[in-house]
This record gives C-alpha cells, structure tokens and sequence, in this order.
C-alpha cells in the first residue's frame, strides 16, 4: 500500500502559524488541525489519527527549512 502523508510539522523557531498556513495552502495540503500542545517546538498539522496507520510504516522527510512531512501506511 502506498504511504500518505500522516503529519507535517513546522519548526516553531522558523515558522509563524501564519507562514506555515501558507505554506500548506500553496501545496494543497488541508490545515485540518494545528497540535500546539504535544509537540512543544513545532506547530504540527495531523491529517491522519494515528490509530489509522499500521504500526512501523512511518517515514520522515526533513527539508532544509525546518519542515518535517511524515508519510504512514493507511491499516
């Protein structure tokens, strides 16, 4: 099954919410939901539940300005 992209998180010492916003809209990605709280030095957008992925699937692509996308295996 292919990976999707489970998650992106921004680096919050490079990336206003406003920025990253942008930045998601401009990859057509949905801000479905912003995790202030369990990731303290990032502003992370889940686009899906955790408990929709299959175990050992995930990956993490790291790019050069503080982005992280992190793909999974849908169950």
């Amino acid at each position: 099954m292919p990976k999707v992209i489970q998650s992106v998180r921004f680096k919050k010492n490079k990336w206003t919410v406003t920025q990253s916003n942008k930045w998601m809209r401009e990859h057509n990605i949905p801000i479905k939901k912003i995790d202030k709280t369990y990731y303290v030095n990032y502003n992370a957008y889940r686009q899906i539940d955790p408990k929709e992925i299959k175990k050992g699937t995930y990956t993490t692509k790291k790019t050069s300005d503080g982005v992280e996308i992190i793909f999974a295996e849908k169950k």
